[in-house]
């Protein structure tokens, strides 16, 4: 940054008129390419002693201005007639020293003018926001609203990682930790709506006296096709681990169901191979003993281990069955009463 001042004394009676087309002048220097700022002084003891303080990215940039046709248009509005010292007036072309670096430009914490700021604070176009060391968002233009889709009661005390990503949040945290006054970093950050839609900003992290200020600048193309490709790629990797988590519980789940048919099948198999071996059943009774060591009835024991065996009667048993029902029939027992009279 070089800061040029220009000093000048009115040698007639034309110094109200110069003060008032200061306090009207068309700031025609506002729209110049490395402007930064610009005041008008008067020396306390002498009125018709005028100082011009301007302040620019480097020299090259006044120069530009002061060779420029809108150089010669901001000073139609001096008053005619008017007569100045030519012992007195001079320009001059500061360096600051604080700050200062080889080419004459410095960190925009270090230059930017209140108006600047006010500019920032009000724009609908320019991201801009405030952060505390911890993080907390305490200030925010109608840019930022506009892009989370928030009031500013809704985001004035909150965290900033709440609405960026897991990979920029750790970033954005590193770098307020390290970041000193005068430095500032930039660094493609991805945000989240209050929709959990995502867009891009090419932001610009720069360290201020209390805290940290971001500005913010929408990506342009091709970058924002890139920026939006990797945010939808991340959203399609999100999905996929999902569905993979989903697969792996249902795999041990299935898993789970084989164990236990295969553990089933396995004493089927062993039930199956002592029959084949030798079953031992009861010469009394005619329990079989399982492989708990415990007699059961071998009618059960089968059905139990074996449900390809179905049930059924042998002719014989048939026979005496349907001989038992008859018998137990009214039409079958020959003492029974007649019921029709």
């Amino acid at each position: 940054m070089v800061l040029v001042m220009s000093k000048f004394r009115v040698a007639n009676d034309k110094s109200e008129e110069v003060r008032k087309a200061f306090l009207n002048r068309p700031r025609l220097v506002e729209d110049a390419p490395g402007f930064l700022g610009f005041e008008v002084l008067t020396d306390h003891e002498d009125a018709s002693c005028f100082y011009l303080l301007t302040r620019w990215i480097n020299l090259s940039a006044y120069r530009a201005w002061h060779s420029g046709e809108a150089h010669r248009q901001s000073h139609q509005g001096m008053p005619p007639g008017l007569k100045l010292d030519p012992s007195f007036t001079k320009v001059l072309a500061l360096n600051p020293i604080a700050g200062d670096s080889a080419d004459g430009t410095a960190p925009l914490s270090e230059w930017k003018s209140s108006s600047l700021v006010e500019i920032l604070e009000s724009s609908r176009n320019i991201p801009y926001l405030q952060i505390t060391p911890q993080g907390e968002m305490s200030k925010c233009n109608p840019a930022t609203l506009l892009q989370l889709r928030l009031t500013e009661v809704q985001v004035i005390g909150r965290k900033i990682w709440d609405f960026l990503t897991a990979p920029d949040a750790d970033w954005l945290r590193t770098c307020i930790t390290t970041l000193r006054r005068g430095q500032n970093q930039k660094h493609l950050l991805n945000f989240v709506d209050i929709k959990t839609l995502p867009f891009s900003l090419e932001c610009t992290v720069s360290a201020l006296p209390s805290g940290f200020s971001l500005l913010g600048e929408p990506v342009i193309e091709p970058e924002r096709l890139l920026s939006n490709e990797l945010l939808q790629l991340n959203n399609q990797v999100s999905v996929l681990a999902r569905e993979s988590a989903r697969q792996k519980k249902e795999l041990a789940r299935t898993n789970a169901e084989l164990e236990k048919a295969l553990k089933d099948l396995q004493t089927s198999y062993w039930h199956i191979q002592k029959i084949q071996e030798v079953l031992p059943l009861c010469m009394g009774c005619g329990k079989v003993k399982n492989a708990q060591a415990r007699w059961e009835d071998v009618a059960k024991y089968l059905s139990r281990y074996f449900p390809m065996f179905s049930h059924g009667y042998c002719p014989e048993c048939f026979e005496r069955v349907m001989s038992d029902l008859d018998k137990k029939s009214p039409r079958g027992n020959k003492n029974a009463t007649d019921i029709t009279g």
